[in-house]
């Protein structure tokens, strides 16, 4: 456990450096957040099992040796060598360091390295000091490798979607024809499946299975609360919800390093906290999400620092994928809720950010990037090992960059869709269309 001495310095760190007045706001100040700084009191020392050094600064883990040895790994060295597991070693955690939007957003194209004999979810993995702690990685952000740029096809595949992200209406949100008011819908849909269904479109049902992360039983306890309010505990509702978020802040706040799966799990969770609070209609709470979402971009950022995004894959023919020995079912899980969190939180704030009209350019940058997911509802809603491992053998499957959809539209089928997939389709096609060709495209049974 760690415990944070008594302090009576009023003001952070870094706000007193620049001789600025501090809000205090717990667990990090709005200024520390807008500079992505560590928001610290020079007085205040944690202390507790995380040891730390001799300036009071918490020794970080194993991960950012990547961007800081001379020597580049074979992946970093290869483009063409691609991970295809998470790496299991704890990655310094710096949830509140916010470089900039487009260095966060950027796709790597090379991956973390894989030793394919440890538990990627930390279960079984025992790691030594030496093994979790580097000298002089505090002052490390992301990983800052190159990304790939989405290509010409992927770029012209924005222009059918004008309509939804250029010309928005409020009534369009209360017309069920809309593109606009069906996205909405099934944003605010999420909380509900999660709660009832134990799942959503960028979380598999089998992802914590094995290793559940603290942060997303609280998280799905909250989601059944919300779904199940009524007029006379709302208020309770909304208070236990209020209390569950602060102490997620707080205990990433304190975390000095991080497995994948925990990056995973704390984005997940604040994802669903902020469509709450974003989509509500409540302003308090609506205030609330609004001083968030820059960490919520932090931890999307982080995130793309250890996804595979699959380039080997989306460099080989549809047959030729399906002759490769398929991943371990439970990483192929992981990597790929890895992938589609990173999509749909940052298309869920950018539509927010639509929405208010204040859509940044350095947001927009995400989109001139490749971020691939896999389209296979056969791969996706596998119930067992066995099953994923004969479906990828006799099912085709997709990976898409971005909304680049034309191919699956000539060759896939509308039995192919999962959840995920239709989100896509329909901000690509428009709700009638995606519809008319998921229903075309069936199979009869």
């Amino acid at each position: 456990m760690e415990i944070r001495a008594r302090s009576r310095q009023k003001n952070c760190d870094h706000c007193v450096l620049i001789k600025r007045r501090c809000d205090r706001r717990s667990p990090v100040c709005s200024r520390c957040v807008e500079k992505g700084v560590a928001c610290t009191y020079a007085k205040a020392r944690l202390v507790g099992r995380h040891d730390s050094g001799e300036n009071g600064v918490p020794k970080p883990s194993l991960g950012s040796t990547m961007a800081e040895n001379s020597t580049p790994s074979p992946s970093m060295s290869n483009p063409s060598s691609e991970s295809t597991y998470l790496e299991t070693m704890p990655i310094p955690s710096q949830p509140f360091a916010t470089d900039t939007v487009i260095d966060s957003f950027r796709a790597y194209e090379n991956e973390i390295m894989i030793d394919p004999f440890l538990n990627f979810m930390g279960v079984d993995a025992t790691l030594s000091q030496n093994q979790c702690i580097i000298p002089g990685a505090e002052s490390a952000s992301a990983i800052d490798r190159p990304g790939s740029p989405a290509d010409k096809e992927t770029m012209d595949s924005y222009e059918g979607m004008v309509e939804l992200c250029h010309e928005l209406h409020p009534w369009q949100l209360h017309d069920p024809t809309t593109a606009l008011h069906y996205v909405v819908t099934r944003i605010q849909a999420f909380t509900k499946e999660a709660a009832t269904r134990n799942e959503a479109p960028f979380m598999h049902r089998y992802l914590y299975r094995h290793h559940t992360p603290s942060c997303m039983p609280t998280c799905f306890a909250n989601n059944m609360l919300y779904l199940t309010r009524t007029p006379e505990n709302t208020s309770m509702v909304l208070q236990t919800l209020d209390i569950s978020i602060k102490e997620l802040l707080k205990t990433e706040r304190c975390r000095t390093a991080a497995t994948p799966v925990e990056k995973l799990a704390r984005t997940q969770a604040l994802f669903f906290y902020q469509i709450i609070r974003l989509f509500d209609g409540n302003i308090m709470l609506r205030s609330q999400g609004e001083k968030d979402i820059p960490l919520l971009h932090a931890w999307i950022g982080e995130l793309c620092n250890v996804r595979d995004n699959l380039g080997g894959l989306a460099r080989m023919g549809d047959i030729s994928v399906r002759r490769k020995p398929p991943p371990e079912w439970e990483r192929w899980i992981f990597a790929e809720c890895v992938r589609r969190t990173i999509y749909l939180a940052h298309s869920t704030l950018m539509l927010y950010a639509m929405l208010k009209d204040s859509a940044e350019s350095a947001e927009l940058q995400f989109w001139t990037y490749a971020h691939r997911w896999t389209l296979s509802r056969h791969l996706w809603e596998a119930k067992s090992a066995a099953e994923f491992a004969r479906k990828w053998k006799e099912k085709p499957h997709f990976i898409i960059t971005n909304y680049a959809l034309n191919h699956f539209l000539k060759f896939g089928r509308g039995d192919e869709v999962d959840d995920f997939a239709e989100i896509m389709l329909s901000i690509y096609l428009g709700r009638d269309a995606a519809t008319e060709f998921i229903s075309a495209g069936k199979v009869e049974h």
